[in-house]
């Protein structure tokens, strides 16, 4: 099995060419278009179609991407497809093309023959999407973007070669016309473009196949947690049979103010269904406190910083909240910075300076326009994109960034990490107070599993935040499915959701 990393188009082009023999005879090019041919029979064999009979059309532009599809096409015909082929330009795949043709396919011009090209998109059974591989840069051009406009406004299954037409490989971004796939199947390892936004919105389900460059692939652009791995990282927090509520972690959480009582609530509800043994709410005299324990009994009040294992601080904070911030900042436990203590931290340099210099970990957990303001008080600028953004603006606080979004990314530990989970349903408010709360107790947790004398390294703080993001994400999900119809979710729905 390959391993969950994914790497830039530069990283995978020098791992091709470290195996030039493979290259000249064609050897990963015919993996390649064996496992896309695999890929696209599950894909008929999932709508009920069986192949022999099955209509398959393929979008071939030019370079190798074509090739692939071409050859697939070869394989699928052989197998009693009916395959055809649609050009969008001259220079095809000339051995891709003659393969297709000797199986039983043929092929027509989009520019020569539209009115026949129209019919057979509209008869397919299955679209394999073979314009425009890895290698493309900027928006699809006539007449590539023209057959993809009409080519996504079927119905009609997708199948990507390599990745979707119009899409970025490196950042995700869609900077035109783009094919919506329903599924793609990759070569070699996964692109960062199709796991973040917008990009892992058009890729549909991703299939990795091993062409056999990995012992060449250096330097991976980001990782996701597998299934196996979120197994072991919730296995590491979960009660045990010999636990106390202590050894179970505490989690102390700061957050809320008269305005912004609900924050306080959806904080302190998240991390109660982390697992977490306890939950001490600083009382700052503001009322929060007393409406908090009205409606979670669970929750003990402090009036002075009590010792706890870590600490989550600012979702609803007044802005006059600093020497709370800073207090928090001076212990020795994990800490989750989120809203107003993001905003405290951009205005105040020395605590900047603290935050960076802890002995135990800080994690930022900044929505854009939080991300924007940080950068700006070391007078940096972030450049929309996520993975580039999260990696700078980790470099230049010291700090665990988890950068929260479509795609959330989590740097500032080695190989960023990118969640895979959740969706449109986590864009409502104080969604991202629940996953600062999750994401406190989950620390606490950790921690407690640790020896009296170690803490927290960056690496395990990363891999605990991109769990918390995971989680959230899958909460978002379950709550959607059992959502009544039609009503859009809250945050309180993401907390119920919790497990």
């Amino acid at each position: 099995m390959l391993p969950p990393l994914a790497y830039s188009v530069a990283r995978v082009r020098a791992a091709e060419e470290a195996f030039p023999a493979a290259l000249a005879d064609g050897t990963l090019m015919a993996r390649a278009a064996w496992a896309a041919s695999q890929a696209a029979i599950q894909v008929l064999h999932d709508e009920g179609c069986l192949v022999t009979g099955a209509r398959v059309v393929i979008l071939v532009g030019p370079g190798n991407n074509g090739g692939d599809a071409l050859w697939a096409g070869a394989h699928l015909a052989r197998r009693g497809a009916s395959v055809q082929a649609i050009t969008t330009t001259e220079q095809v795949h000339v051995a891709g093309m003659h393969a297709l043709k000797q199986g039983g396919g043929g092929s027509c011009s989009w520019a020569k023959e539209p009115e026949r090209a129209w019919q057979l998109l509209a008869k397919a059974d299955l679209i394999l999407d073979g314009l425009v591989g890895i290698g493309g840069k900027g928006p699809l051009r006539a007449p590539a973007a023209d057959l993809v406009h009409v080519a996504a406004g079927l119905s009609t299954r997708v199948l990507a070669i390599d990745l979707p037409s119009g899409l970025d490989a490196d950042s995700g971004a869609v900077l035109g016309a783009v094919l919506p796939a329903d599924c793609t199947v990759t070569f070699g390892c996964a692109k960062p473009g199709l796991l973040l936004a917008p990009g892992c919105a058009v890729t549909g389900r991703l299939q990795i196949i091993d062409i056999g460059i990995g012992p060449a692939l250096t330097e991976p652009a980001c990782q996701w947690l597998t299934d196996d791995k979120v197994a072991d990282l919730l296995a590491q927090v979960r009660a045990r049979a010999d636990d106390h509520k202590y050894r179970r972690g505490v989690v102390g959480i700061a957050a809320g103010s008269r305005r912004y009582l609900g924050a306080a609530m959806l904080t302190v509800g998240a991390a109660l269904r982390s697992g977490v043994g306890m939950v001490r709410f600083l009382d700052r005299d503001d009322g929060c406190a007393v409406e908090v324990v009205r409606r979670n009994p669970e929750v003990v009040t402090e009036v002075e910083i009590p010792n706890v294992n870590a600490w989550v601080v600012g979702p609803g904070l007044s802005q006059d909240a600093v020497t709370t911030v800073e207090a928090i900042l001076r212990t020795d436990v994990p800490v989750v910075l989120d809203a107003t203590a993001l905003a405290i931290l951009a205005d105040e340099p020395a605590l900047l300076d603290l935050a960076a210099t802890r002995r135990a970990p800080t994690v930022l957990t900044p929505h854009y326009g939080e991300a924007k303001r940080l950068a700006g008080a070391y007078r940096c600028e972030l450049t929309g994109e996520p993975l580039n953004d999260a990696d700078q603006l980790a470099r230049i606080t010291g700090c665990i960034v988890l950068l929260k979004g479509p795609g959330t990314v989590v740097a500032g530990a080695g190989v960023p990490w990118v969640n895979r989970t959740g969706g449109a349903e986590l864009s409502c408010a104080g969604s991202g107070d629940v996953l600062s709360g999750l994401l406190g107790g989950l620390l606490a947790a950790q921690v407690v599993r640790k020896s009296t004398t170690t803490f927290l390294d960056r690496v395990e703080t990363a891999e605990v935040a991109a769990l918390a993001a995971h989680l959230h994400g899958l909460a978002g999900k379950r709550a959607a499915q059992h959502a009544p119809h039609g009503r859009a979710l809250i945050a309180s729905d993401l907390v119920n959701a919790l497990i």
